[in-house]
């Protein structure tokens, strides 16, 4: 779908925001920085414990807490992430998902090294910056991608199911590049929200939690076809 510019003058565009928006925004971008360095941590303990595990012992702890992780993204669907509790859920879920990121991690540098890794890492934080940069520029709101980016998301969810009953390697790179590209769509509605729906509803850690999942999903995807085509 096309992204067209608003209207807005130059000055418009690069227009500092008024004080509580700025201060806003900084709360949530400072909080997202620390949430990544806090996974980046936890990546780092999981790297040294999965490391020294047997495979099937490495496979049950990562399910186990696979299943502790869509618990609480669970209950932060349906509590409301303010206060206190929304702090409390974004810290844990960082936490938890730094950590099962690491078994994914040792399993890509061992099929298609670790350069693979450092190149996804580098996608990842050039895409984010430069969507990032394009909704502050453009002064657009994005909200009107939601639709299509929850129904792409819930078919990739059910593509995943598939592709665990029925593996395809074709399929599964296919599926990662098209997920690439509906979680550039988060990062834009997300960015786009900050300064819209989350202000208005003053909520710093939900904000946080979905930025930080549309970070780390593109990660995984961006990864995943890499890691596929060094495979080849």
């Amino acid at each position: 779908m096309a992204l067209s510019l608003t209207d807005m003058s130059l000055e418009e565009r690069f227009a500092a925001l008024d004080d509580d928006k700025a201060r806003f925004v900084s709360k949530v971008y400072t909080g997202l920085t620390l949430s990544l360095v806090l996974a980046a941590a936890c990546c780092g303990v999981g790297l040294a414990w999965f490391s020294k595990m047997a495979p099937a012992d490495m496979v049950a702890t990562w399910r186990m807490l696979w299943w502790i992780e869509l618990a609480i993204i669970l209950v932060a669907v349906f509590a409301r992430m303010q206060g206190t509790l929304g702090w409390i859920l974004l810290t844990a879920f960082v936490a938890i998902t730094g950590i099962t990121l690491a078994p994914v991690l040792l399993i890509y540098e061992k099929l298609a090294g670790a350069s693979t890794i450092a190149v996804a890492l580098g996608f990842t934080a050039a895409i984010f910056l430069t969507l990032t940069a394009y909704v502050r520029y453009s002064g657009k709101d994005f909200s009107y991608l939601g639709g299509f980016l929850w129904v792409g998301t819930i078919a990739l969810i059910l593509t995943g199911i598939g592709l665990l009953i029925w593996p395809h390697a074709n399929v599964s790179y296919w599926r990662a590049c098209i997920g690439a590209l509906i979680f550039c769509g988060w990062i834009l509605f997300d960015t786009s929200a900050v300064t819209r729906q989350y202000y208005r509803d003053n909520n710093v850690p939900g904000a946080i939690l979905n930025l930080y999942v549309d970070i780390l999903n593109l990660f995984l995807f961006i990864l995943q076809i890499l890691g596929g085509r060094r495979r080849d």
